[in-house]
């Protein structure tokens, strides 16, 4: 779902013309969905511009210029919420104004911006279950930017914290954990995760289904 999906069905746009106009379709629905303007619009005007048009698909302007008026709003408000949270000194107010940015930033397609604020919420963290929130937002944006260093750094994080039972996150870490020896060429080790993966819950066990939950 959202930035994940959007990026494969981008792939597919790039790699295959059989089924371009389909997958740019999907892709931009997608995005219509989201606040992702600054993808809409690469989309639109760099990367498939002419494909675009042979697929009668049309840059809706005035939705861009209504949903960035919207962010923008959205973004001084979390931000003044945030300097409010750390003017009081309450820890918890502060982890989760990290995070709302951090969600903002995603869904905005900004996944540097986002990773540094789920980043910023680590000091704020006062539980296990804080933590481990913490390294699945992370892991999740560092999937969709290909930085499968972070993923790797962060998942063994994770599962080094102590009292750590949320297991749809360790499932969802696992998968991600598997993403990155795949990355590496290490399929052995890939198969090891997935499989300790599958064997806590039943999620599908090939390398792209297991790409889309982890990015969920």
């Amino acid at each position: 779902v959202g930035a994940g999906k959007v990026q494969r069905l981008l792939f597919i746009a790039e790699h295959s013309a059989q089924h371009r106009s389909a997958a740019l379709h999907l892709a931009v629905q997608e995005l219509q969905a989201s606040t992702n303007t600054a993808t809409y619009c690469d989309v639109f005007d760099r990367r498939f511009t002419d494909a675009c048009a042979q697929a009668g698909l049309v840059r809706d302007a005035q939705w861009i210029e209504q949903v960035d008026k919207r962010a923008q709003h959205t973004y001084e408000r979390l931000e003044h919420d945030l300097t409010g949270y750390k003017t009081n000194l309450v820890k918890e107010q502060i982890r989760m104004g990290h995070n709302d940015l951090g969600d903002f930033y995603a869904d905005r397609g900004d996944l540097s911006a986002a990773l540094k604020s789920y980043v910023r919420a680590r000091d704020y963290c006062t539980t296990s279950r804080h933590v481990l929130q913490m390294c699945l937002n992370v892991v999740r944006v560092s999937v969709l930017m290909g930085n499968y260093m972070h993923v790797t750094n962060y998942v063994s994080k994770a599962e080094q914290t102590p009292d750590a039972d949320d297991m749809p996150a360790l499932v969802k870490l696992r998968a991600c954990s598997g993403l990155a020896h795949l990355d590496n060429k290490k399929y052995k080790q890939a198969a090891r995760r997935f499989l300790e993966a599958t064997a806590e819950r039943k999620v599908p066990s090939d390398p792209a289904a297991a790409a889309a939950a982890a990015a969920a």
